[in-house]
């Protein structure tokens, strides 16, 4: 039987546009769930994945998920980090918190897990005066702040050992490490949430100003 070649052309332009529509549609969803997923990122992570593999069995199962996803080895800002233009002040002669942020549970969940907290202050006059960062009530970080009212920064690494111990890495200027670097340090819960404080100590007529907590979670890469 002779074809005719009109109809066959049709038909192959038919199903042609048929399937660019598909693919295109299947690229829209998945890259719609894949900004939704972004979205979703932030501190409370409490599941592993391995880039498009675990985005296509969430894709595959049409949820998106309650908890947070950890994503292997990206370095992200956390939300809870502090920045301000103006700071916050505390008040002459008194040693006491000017600022606390709370890190969510399983932030960080096994060996090669870390996060960076640096802090960003100055103080009103050449007195010497400490500013302190804990977290979980375990100090990390802390600076003598001693001559002019030039500013400061602290670095303090806490590296997952287990559910209740970190290893602590204070980072001074220079690169010289701080007193407060140590190892297996115990205090952590890492299953619950856990608040970093930033205090002054007291000092006769001088307080600090606090201008940045920034966090960074940098979990383990594979």
């Amino acid at each position: 039987m002779e074809l005719d070649m009109r109809k066959v052309v049709y038909g192959v332009i038919l199903v042609g546009l048929t399937l660019c529509i598909v693919g295109y549609s299947v690229f829209t969803v998945n890259a719609e769930y894949g900004r939704i997923l972004v979205d979703q990122i932030n501190d409370t992570d409490t599941t592993a994945w391995n880039g498009a593999n675990q985005l296509l069995r969430l894709g595959a199962s049409g949820n998106v998920p309650n908890s947070v996803l950890k994503l292997s080895g990206v370095h992200r800002s956390s939300s809870i980090t502090y920045i301000s233009g103006t700071g916050i002040a505390g008040s002459n002669n008194s040693a006491e918190t000017l600022k606390t942020v709370t890190l969510p549970a399983n932030t960080l969940t096994q060996i090669g897990d870390r996060l960076r907290i640096r802090t960003y202050w100055n103080s009103n006059t050449g007195t010497t005066i400490v500013g302190m960062t804990s977290l979980n009530a375990a100090l990390v970080g802390d600076k003598s702040h001693v001559g002019p009212t030039s500013f400061n920064l602290t670095e303090s690494w806490v590296h997952y050992i287990d559910a209740t111990h970190a290893n602590i890495i204070e980072q001074q200027e220079g690169g010289a490490l701080g007193s407060l670097s140590a190892a297996n340090v115990d205090g952590f819960n890492w299953s619950a949430s856990q608040d970093i404080v930033f205090a002054q100590s007291a000092a006769s007529g001088t307080h600090l100003t606090l201008f940045e907590i920034i966090i960074d979670i940098l979990p383990k890469g594979t």
